[in-house]
């Protein structure tokens, strides 16, 4: 059975070998190994500005995301931005992922987001899946300052 829920960032942190598959996947080998700052997780959930979901399999966590919620300043709105979005690659074709970003819409309204904005790394499967159904809006390019 799949289920989706809100977490706290902690959860997340208790699971080392889903954040090592997901640094493998996800990360940006040009910025180094991911560093999750969890205190920074903790004070920005403690304060309503991001939201952490888990999905999980028979109990068993095998992905999550991070929404964070803000006014945009250009339009005077909110939206809601996925800053991660992770499934195991062992469950993808289990509907976890598609479970996991219908709760993360349904966040997004009920905070009253005019938008969701999802990105993903460029030439990758979610980048294919996402242009499926959901309007590009710009690319981001990368460069070393140091």
């Amino acid at each position: 059975m799949i289920t989706v829920a809100a977490i706290a960032y902690t959860k997340v942190k208790e699971q080392p070998d889903l954040l090592a598959e997901y640094a493998a996947e996800c990360g940006v080998s040009a910025l180094g190994p991911i560093s999750p700052q969890w205190e920074m997780y903790e004070r920005m959930q403690a304060a309503g500005l991001l939201q952490i979901f888990g999905v999980f399999v028979d109990g068993v966590m095998v992905g999550f995301a991070s929404v964070l919620v803000s006014v945009l300043p250009h339009y005077g709105f909110l939206a809601a931005t996925v800053e991660s979005l992770f499934v195991a690659r062992a469950h993808r074709n289990s509907g976890a992922g598609a479970r996991l970003m219908k709760t993360i819409e349904r966040h997004a309204r009920d905070r009253e987001c005019r938008a969701v904005f999802y990105g993903a790394p460029a030439g990758g499967k979610m980048e294919g899946l996402l242009g499926k159904r959901y309007v590009r809006t710009s690319a981001m390019y990368y460069k070393p300052l140091a």
